[in-house]
């Protein structure tokens, strides 16, 4: 009976020391435990076991914790550094963007000012001069098959195009002059400067900032000093155009005279055309 009693208690055990036994349950043992060495022996070593694999059990959890915790702090300070770039960068393109848009629009509200234009594209150069002076200009474009020449002066406007075999009068053509960006709004600064990478160079001697707009394929050059392109760069895409073509713009102001904007002259026999 006694052999039986040890059996039954030594399965308590393990329960008894973890507290998972009743109040009559631990009186059982308790009282048996008193009784028996046998018994009271492997109590002992038993709880002795199982404490010792608790405190393990317990350093590894609290290892794995502290393995963790550094996990989280390493991975916090590496998206912390990753933010922090990245809100350094891109504050930096829209400052940038920013400063080109302020002081293109400073120096294009000059009424006078000249302009030479280079454009290559496919081998073939086109030269353009325009010169602007209180809303009247003088415009003359060339390349090797024709020669246009537009003139406005108050409300006299002509446009005359030549080719080897004809001359031709248009009074009614459009020109396009180029106009200042309006202001961007901080939304959009900000947008612009995730579809632009912005770096530093020089172009036709002068210090600029190259934007390049990656999904456009185009690439700017901007004069620091008064923040307007002098060159852009189309590069050949799929989706835009499949050739290379590059334009260099040359500025000066308060330099264009009255003088300089001459009506071209017509010797009666030109056709007129309509556009």
């Amino acid at each position: 009976m006694k052999e039986k009693d040890c059996k039954i208690v030594q399965d308590l055990l393990p329960n008894y020391i973890e507290k998972l036994t009743n109040e009559e349950t631990n009186a059982y043992i308790e009282e048996h435990l008193n009784t028996c060495d046998k018994c009271k022996k492997v109590y002992e070593n038993m709880k002795k076991d199982i404490e010792l694999n608790k405190n393990k059990k317990d350093n590894r959890e609290v290892k794995y914790i502290k393995k963790y915790s550094n996990k989280m702090k390493i991975l916090k300070a590496i998206l912390l550094a990753i933010l922090t770039i990245y809100i350094m960068i891109i504050a930096r393109r829209m400052i940038i963007l920013y400063t080109i848009e302020k002081k293109e629009r400073e120096n294009f509200n000059y009424t006078n000012y000249y302009v030479k234009t280079y454009s290559y594209s496919t081998g073939r150069l086109r030269m353009t001069e325009s010169y602007h002076k209180d809303g009247n200009y003088l415009m003359k474009a060339t390349n090797e098959n024709q020669k246009i020449t537009c003139y406005k002066n108050n409300g006299d406007f002509v446009a005359l195009i030549e080719t080897p075999q004809t001359r031709r009068v248009n009074k009614n053509m459009i020109v396009a002059i180029k106009k200042p960006r309006q202001p961007s709004n901080i939304i959009k600064l900000f947008v612009e400067s995730h579809f632009n990478t912005i770096s530093s160079g020089y172009c036709n001697g002068k210090e600029c900032y190259i934007i390049n707009n990656a999904t456009l394929n185009i690439e700017c050059y901007y004069d620091k000093e008064t923040g307007i392109c002098i060159r852009e760069v189309w590069k050949a895409s799929r989706e835009y155009s499949n050739i290379d073509s590059r334009t260099d713009y040359e500025y000066t102001f308060d330099t264009v005279k009255d003088s300089d904007i001459v009506k071209p002259e017509l010797y009666g026999n030109e056709e007129e055309m309509e556009w």
